[in-house]
């Protein structure tokens, strides 16, 4: 095949599937490919190229991902992003990502945590740690007991005695008709045990506070 040469020459031309830097014609292979290093689009800032493993897919602005002749990614110089916002998924319920690395996190909607799973810290996840915010933040903090914590005393098993007295406050006798069955003989008291309890003295509601470490 004859033909113009890259000096505009007549030149004899051969066609190939690879042509490389020297050739100035391609076809494609038995297999229909058709192999370049790189192919200029619009300008040479638009344009695909491989080279050493890697594809590059450049554009002078952004360049689009989608289907159906829709835009649906665009990758910038500030952002990889949706074009529409609030639109489409990254991932779905049975294809999702394995882990996703960031700096900062934004969301404005709610955040949905598996069952039995959780948020873990990077400063560390003690047992019964609180997240405590800090005014800018919430991190975690061990929580503990401050202040005049003496003023809390808890008691054992307590009983009280009740006295039963008439008007006068003369006792009365209760006649235990079970046991005893002569007149005037009988309980002149009731007494009623407790439940061991922690019990409040003076200035404890006011002193003791939880703190944060």
């Amino acid at each position: 095949m004859f033909g113009l040469s890259a000096a505009s020459t007549l030149a004899k031309l051969t066609p190939s599937w690879n042509p490389g830097a020297a050739s100035a014609i391609l076809m494609t292979s038995a297999s229909g490919y058709l192999r370049l290093v790189r192919l200029d689009l619009g300008s040479a800032t638009e344009y695909i190229e491989g080279s050493a493993g890697t594809v590059k897919i450049m554009g002078a602005t952004a360049v689009h991902l989608g289907d159906g002749g829709t835009g649906r990614w665009r990758c910038e110089a500030a952002a990889f992003r949706p074009i529409a916002n609030n639109s489409y998924s990254l991932g779905i319920a049975s294809h999702r990502p394995s882990t996703v690395f960031g700096v900062k996190g934004n969301f404005t909607d709610d955040v949905t945590i598996g069952t039995g799973k959780g948020i873990v810290h990077a400063d560390g996840v003690t047992a019964n740690d609180l997240l405590v915010a800090n005014g800018t933040r919430y991190v975690p903090k061990t929580a503990s007991l401050t202040g005049k914590t003496d003023n809390f005393a808890t008691y054992g098993s307590i009983t009280y005695g009740l006295q039963v007295t008439d008007g006068a406050g003369s006792p009365i006798y209760l006649a235990n008709t079970a046991f005893q069955t002569s007149p005037g003989v009988g309980f002149t008291g009731i007494k009623v045990p407790t439940r061991p309890h922690t019990h409040n003295l003076s200035g404890g509601v006011a002193d003791a506070r939880l703190s944060f470490a």
